[in-house]
C-alpha cells in the first residue's frame, strides 16, 4: 500500500484527488478549497500584524483574530468532512 503525504499548509493537489486515490464528492472538495483559501487570507493578514509589524488599533486586532479563528474553524470542519470524519466536523 502506498501512502501519499501532503505537505502541511497546502491543500491536496486536485490531481491527487482526481487520480482515484481518494473518493471525494465535488461539494466537499469545493467547500474544503474555499475554506482553505479563506483561512489562508485571514492568516496572511494576521501574519502582517505579528510578523511584519503592521499596526492595528485594538478593536481591529480583535476583529482580525476573530475572523482568523472562525475561518480556521470552518477549514477544520471542511477538512474533517473531506476526510470522512463527519462526526468530528459536526462537533466542532
Amino acid at each position: 500500500m502506498r501512502h501519499h503525504i501532503v505537505p502541511m499548509g497546502r491543500p491536496p493537489d486536485p490531481a491527487f484527488i482526481a487520480s482515484g486515490a481518494s473518493t471525494v464528492d465535488d461539494q466537499s472538495r469545493q467547500d474544503y478549497l474555499a475554506a482553505y483559501e479563506a483561512w489562508q487570507k485571514q492568516l496572511q493578514a494576521l501574519h502582517a500584524v505579528y510578523l511584519e509589524g503592521r499596526r492595528l488599533q485594538p478593536p481591529q486586532l480583535k476583529g482580525l483574530l476573530n475572523r482568523e479563528a472562525r475561518a480556521k474553524a470552518r477549514y477544520d470542519r471542511a477538512r474533517a468532512r473531506l476526510l470522512g470524519l463527519s462526526e468530528v466536523a459536526e462537533e466542532a
